[in-house]
């Protein structure tokens, strides 16, 4: 299993982690024009809650003036997926590049090259995040997308249905051309909404809310009402399920790396704390990642620091330094994180009931199955370390609604995985 085992010690009914679950970074180096220094696309891995890592792979060498980078897993109980996308800015001498999708099915100890999502015009500016939910809309586990095209001023947003071999433009989303280089990501929640944050051309960071898997974007909120300035403003954001709530880090040569949180699905944003005190110097990359009981973990890298990575167990209001996950500078041009927690998404889950086929709802010990198709289930639930604790059925069944109560399931994080005719999930929930 690619699990880190939790303890847990339950008080007045709260779960509170004694260790938390296995965390992914992935960093892209820079050094500016002339080609020399390392120009590398790099994987670390810590299974003790960030407190050491463990340089996990080389997954290419990129040399490109400036890049967006986005990180995310799909998870199972068995073997988590990791899906990294990289869009790199022009090389020496100007000119269009393919943006770069990579797989890895070994906790980023390997990476696998999927298909390219295309190439679209740009200058030294790029932006780009990847999604990998397992949805109520689909029978196959869907990718989603989106890169920046710096020569129309949108964001571009693609799907995939095939793992990555082949993508379809769903949409796009007008954001100006970029006076400035920016970087952001999204993140999605269990209603099926999809949220990227990124920096517009003329002002504030934004959030742009779609309520159909990327197919419209009829909502955008600014995140901050001041615009950064600086060579790179970098916006990452997060989704914590139990809250409810949006999480953004946004950092730039004027912005200190600043946490602002969203309770009502990115309409409304309020600052919540500092990481530290730094302005960007130049350039930069940062990104945020939230775990199952709310801990906050923040990483930040610019060309006066290493990568390093920040903790807060209050909700973002204020920080402790973790651990440097990599030592060595980054040159001016922009440099890239990311970071991801294996297991910490929400996935599958409607809140008013099964209501569409194939979906899974959780209510306490009872879980409910809207089968579309009559066939062969099993429907299985594990605990965080991987051991399986009940069987709800193995079996035939018919379509429609059926009922199951979980019985060994007491206080902790756990995981449903289901076996239907049509389709199979990966369900997280807490108890």
């Amino acid at each position: 299993m690619h699990m880190k085992s939790l303890k847990w010690l339950v008080l007045l009914g709260v779960v509170v982690p004694l260790e938390a679950q296995t965390l992914i970074a992935v960093r892209w180096w820079m050094r500016r024009y002339d080609q020399q220094g390392d120009n590398s696309i790099r994987c670390y891995l810590s299974s003790d809650a960030g407190a050491t890592w463990l340089e996990r792979s080389l997954i290419t060498y990129q040399y490109c003036n400036d890049a967006g980078i986005g990180l995310s897993e799909l998870p199972s109980v068995v073997e988590p997926k990791l899906y990294l996308i990289f869009q790199p800015g022009e090389s020496t001498g100007g000119g269009t590049r393919s943006t770069l999708v990579y797989c890895s099915e070994d906790t980023g100890s390997t990476w696998t090259p999927l298909s390219s999502p295309g190439i679209w015009d740009r200058h030294d500016m790029a932006s780009a995040g990847i999604i990998s939910p397992l949805n109520k809309y689909s029978i196959y586990n869907p990718l989603f997308c989106f890169t920046l095209n710096t020569s129309s001023g949108y964001l571009v947003f693609l799907s995939s249905t095939d793992e990555g071999a082949s993508w379809d433009t769903l949409s796009q989303i007008s954001v100006g051309y970029p006076s400035q280089d920016p970087e952001g990501d999204m993140c999605f929640d269990e209603n099926g909404k999809v949220y990227i944050a990124d920096w517009t051309s003329t002002s504030s960071p934004k959030c742009f809310v779609s309520t159909d898997w990327g197919t419209t974007w009829p909502y955008s909120y600014a995140i901050l009402t001041e615009s950064g300035s600086g060579n790179c403003r970098v916006v990452d954001i997060t989704y914590h399920y139990p809250s409810r709530s949006l999480y953004a880090l946004l950092w730039s040569g004027s912005t200190r790396p600043t946490v602002v949180r969203s309770t009502n699905r990115g309409q409304d944003w309020q600052q919540v704390g500092t990481v530290n005190s730094q302005y960007m110097n130049a350039d930069g990359g940062a990104a945020i990642s939230v775990d199952q009981a709310g801990n906050l973990y923040a990483l930040l890298w610019d060309r006066s620091t290493d990568l390093r990575l920040f903790v807060s167990s209050d909700g973002g209001a204020s920080w402790q330094y973790r651990s440097t996950v990599a030592a060595g500078h980054a040159d001016e041009c922009a440099c890239g994180s990311e970071l991801v927690i294996l297991d910490a998404t929400p996935l599958g889950l409607e809140e008013d009931g099964p209501r569409s086929p194939g979906c899974l709802r959780i209510v306490g010990d009872r879980v409910w199955l809207n089968l579309e198709q009559p066939g062969q289930c099993a429907i299985k639930v594990y605990d965080a370390t991987g051991r399986r604790v009940d069987n709800l059925v193995d079996g035939y069944l018919e379509s429609g609604v059926h009922e199951f109560r979980m019985e060994n399931a007491s206080y902790g994080i756990y995981f449903i995985e289901a076996k239907l005719p049509e389709k199979r999930l990966t369900v997280s929930f807490v108890r």
